[in-house]
């Protein structure tokens, strides 16, 4: 077996380890339902974080409480269709700060929850 052959091996057995997807149905799909709702009344300054299972990007970490640094009406929609979050639609914005940059990201506010 030549290196090629052994990275090919490899990478195919890591790749059989990983979960698998699955659709929801019954009873976990409609709790799934009655948890994806938006927050009423979010505005700048709120205190949120993710609800649990519902992160859908690298940030904020799952349990980083984050500030909120701007509320969309009307909620706006991705239109990156190189992205996986194309046409999702977010209705509050935070400010990230990465690798000495500083930039405005949009999320969708079923996915988290108000912190007190």
């Amino acid at each position: 077996m030549n290196e090629m052959d052994g990275l090919m091996e490899r990478m195919s057995e890591a790749l059989g380890k990983l979960d698998k997807a699955r659709i929801l149905g019954g009873e976990e799909l409609v709790q799934y339902q009655k948890s994806f709702i938006p927050i009423e009344g979010l505005k700048a300054g709120d205190k949120v974080r993710w609800k649990p299972g519902l992160k859908d990007c690298k940030f904020p970490d799952e349990s980083e409480i984050v500030e909120v640094f701007r509320v969309f009406s009307p909620k706006a929609t991705n239109h990156d269709g190189g992205s996986n979050h194309f046409m999702d639609q977010a209705d509050f914005s935070l400010m990230v700060s990465h690798h000495e940059e500083i930039f405005e990201s949009a999320f969708d506010s079923r996915r988290f929850e108000r912190v007190e």
